[in-house]
């Protein structure tokens, strides 16, 4: 049954870690997602935010597109860099995985206290 199920659903998962310890219980969590799903057979791409250097902090440093160059509107900004193809390439690789997946799980600890 279980061999059945694995040729039927064949999946394209995304999996991100946002952790900044990769031998944490995160870390751990997001290595066995990706060596599982792929030993299921499933199509596997992974993010590690931290590795990276992954900003979460949108600003205008993220568009090489300007909508409107007097007043930042976040969402105005990021509906333009989608018709024009105007994200930073950081940016546009996420968008991309995101994009080509069926299923993404999100691997991350608690935001930090300021």
């Amino acid at each position: 049954m279980i061999r059945l199920l694995q040729e039927i659903i064949h999946m394209k998962v995304l999996i991100v870690l946002a952790h900044p310890e990769l031998k944490s219980f995160h870390g751990a969590m997001f290595q066995t997602a990706i060596d599982t799903l792929k030993n299921f057979g499933h199509d596997v791409q992974y993010s590690d935010l931290y590795a990276i250097g992954f900003d979460p902090v949108s600003d205008r440093r993220n568009f090489t597109s300007v909508k409107d160059s007097d007043y930042f509107k976040q969402q105005f900004e990021g509906m333009y860099a989608t018709d024009v193809s105007g994200f930073i390439p950081e940016i546009e690789t996420e968008i991309q995985k995101l994009e080509w997946c069926d299923l993404s799980q999100i691997f991350s600890c608690p935001a930090k206290n300021q």
